[in-house]
């Protein structure tokens, strides 16, 4: 399960940011039908920090540090005939269990 040091509450409300912003998207991506959205690494980053007025290096590493515990992860998404992107996508299960996300 995911040890913060002493809970750094700041890295904590990063990590609850970035996956406020995921939620949506791989919800939509989890359904059959209607317009796929793909979250990548960097969109997802300058997003955030927009969103939120964080610094961008700062939510990068909140990023990296969600990817390490494996709770974000990155996958191969067609977007069209010729073209795959890497996208982000969620471990909901384990976010919800070790409680970093309702």
């Amino acid at each position: 399960s995911f040890e913060l040091p002493g809970r750094d509450e700041e890295l904590y409300g990063c990590f609850r940011a970035i996956l406020s912003n995921l939620k949506p998207l791989t919800e939509k991506n989890n359904k059959k039908k209607g317009r796929r959205s793909y979250p990548t690494f960097w969109a997802t980053v300058e997003a955030v920090s927009r969103k939120n007025k964080i610094d961008k290096g700062y939510v990068t590493k909140a990023m990296r540090k969600l990817m390490e515990e494996g709770y974000v992860f990155q996958k191969k998404a067609k977007v069209s005939a010729v073209k795959t992107i890497k996208v982000l996508d969620v471990n909901w299960d384990s976010v919800k269990k070790d409680g970093l996300f309702d």
